[in-house]
């Protein structure tokens, strides 16, 4: 396993026609170092996707140029046939709106 930080993805650097990393480990001392090698290109583009509760790395990213652009959101729902979640929210094939 590496310990870089950035990881050039392969797929999205072909679908975006551009090389393209993803950050896959945060690491304050070592990020900035990568981060600087590579801006001085122009065409590379960099994401990484941290977990909400995250919020130093957050910041860190923030003060460096990245923007927050999406929050995704992970629904799960049991196999089994149970209507109650574990939490006891209830489980429904549609949506309901309050008004």
């Amino acid at each position: 396993m590496t310990d870089e930080c950035l990881v050039r993805q392969d797929f999205d650097s072909a679908a975006f026609g551009r090389p393209f990393y993803r950050m896959r480990r945060f690491d304050a001392d070592r990020l900035p170092v990568e981060l600087a090698a590579l801006a001085a290109r122009s065409d590379v583009l960099v994401d990484a996707k941290l977990p909400a509760d995250r919020i130093e790395p957050s910041l860190f990213l923030q003060r460096r140029g990245f923007r927050k652009v999406s929050t995704q959101v992970a629904l799960s729902r049991r196999v089994d046939g149970a209507e109650h979640g574990e939490d006891g929210a209830r489980i429904s094939a549609r949506l309901a709106m309050a008004p």
